[in-house]
């Protein structure tokens, strides 16, 4: 498969390399020109090649934007209309400037790309775990989880073979505003160092703590019992009682885990 790549940092060019590992053809670009990207297509070999932002959007079946997310508004829309865009970026304030992001903020770069595909993924691992974490030959249980969100079931299909390609196993979150809310900064989940398995549990544990916390269970009043709650999310008693117990677990293991103790 042909790739654009759009940002050539950590995460562009280390994706890169695996999609070229992998056997797909890849065009990498960034803001600099592609005259700053001489040494590394020299690295990643003969399928790899430096082009501009647009070229790059022009050359790939499926095209990455790996940028800072202030800079969303740079994608060349038209060129990216009906392709699948992976979307990588996260916002972050400190970096990106207080926004209104409405729902997510990958709901902003979908609506900038309004006719392109949008699938959220490769944006909540680290890039030394997208480097070092490939398991080709293990279970895809026992693989580490790329988690993924969209609105396009086919283009969902398509991001999660890539994934499958470079050793790793796409865990689907849901639709792009639902389940990519789930893996932004912030989230128990988020750049969390899963595989396939811990993920899915994670994941299920953390969309019932949301749901209980949206549906009243978590007020004062208590507004709807676990009974209550287990028939409107269509599951047993017991079952959401556990998601509920490793979901509060996360949430309050992540929040203790913001604080500087030495």
């Amino acid at each position: 498969m042909k790739i654009g790549m759009i940002g050539a940092g950590n995460v562009g060019s280390t994706a890169a390399q695996n999609f070229v590992e992998a056997g797909h053809e890849v065009m990498i670009s960034n803001s600099r020109g592609p005259e700053t990207l001489t040494d590394l297509v020299d690295d990643l070999g003969s399928n790899a090649h430096a082009g501009t932002v647009s070229e790059a959007a022009d050359f790939g079946e499926v095209v990455m934007e790996a940028i800072p997310f202030n800079a969303y508004k740079s994608l060349p829309a038209d060129t990216l209309g009906d392709k699948i865009v992976i979307s990588a970026s996260n916002y972050y304030p400190g970096r990106d400037g207080l926004t209104d992001v409405g729902k997510t903020h990958t709901d902003l770069v979908a609506d900038h790309l309004e006719d392109s595909r949008v699938v959220k993924a490769f944006n909540s691992i680290y890039w030394e775990n997208l480097r070092d974490g490939q398991r080709l030959e293990a279970d895809p249980d026992d693989r580490f989880a790329i988690f993924i969100a969209g609105d396009d079931d086919e283009a969902k299909s398509v991001v999660s073979s890539l994934i499958e390609d470079i050793g790793f196993t796409p865990v689907d979150t849901g639709l792009l505003t639902e389940g990519g809310r789930h893996i932004e900064p912030g989230s128990p989940i988020y750049t969390g160092s899963l595989t396939a398995s811990e993920a899915r549990t994670r994941l299920a544990a953390l969309k019932a703590t949301v749901a209980a916390y949206e549906n009243g269970y978590y007020s004062p009043s208590q507004e709807v019992t676990i009974q209550e709650l287990a028939d409107e999310l269509d599951m047993s008693e017991e079952s959401l009682s556990e998601h509920l117990r490793r979901g509060t677990e996360q949430l309050i293991s992540q929040y203790l885990k913001s604080f500087p103790f030495s």
